[in-house]
């Protein structure tokens, strides 16, 4: 064994060990409770600044055979206009998605549908794309500049 005179460091002489902080379990759940609350705010704003969440909650009170049945002529409409409208140049689309756009309005309160303009966007947006009328990135840009 290690004598004293040998051993130039005391015991007394050595740095305290370091204690471990206990967190308190309270703090912990207000800051998981936090966390949850900012990314369900930033996951609902992204949702209705891409237009998913408004245009789903738009259509829930609307009776689904009607908006079956308007989604049907809706894209008659849309696919006749824009055969005899769309030359394929993109700066004219925002004036003839405008005036589509007023068609469709009219054509929804006539079969009495209540949809906002979101909605019918997004129902003409989806008709252009499904017949491959215009290029999707195009319509988006020209939608973006509709009222």
């Amino acid at each position: 064994m290690w004598a004293a005179a040998d051993n130039p460091r005391n015991v007394s002489d050595l740095p305290p060990t370091p204690r471990t902080a206990h967190v308190n379990p309270v703090w912990m759940i207000l800051i998981v409770v936090f966390d949850l609350a900012v990314t369900t705010a930033v996951v609902v704003f992204v949702l209705r600044k891409r237009g998913i969440l408004g245009a789903s909650v738009a259509t829930l009170g609307v009776d689904l055979a009607k908006f079956r049945t308007f989604n049907g002529a809706a894209e008659a409409l849309v696919s006749e206009y824009m055969r005899a409208n769309y030359s394929g140049q993109k700066e004219s689309l925002p004036g003839l998605l405008s005036d589509l756009m007023g068609k469709l309005e009219a054509r929804a309160k006539a079969d009495g549908m209540a949809l906002d303009r979101g909605a019918i966007k997004l129902v003409m947006f989806r008709a252009i794309r499904t017949q491959r009328l215009a290029a999707p990135r195009d319509v988006q840009v020209a939608l973006r500049d509709v009222a």
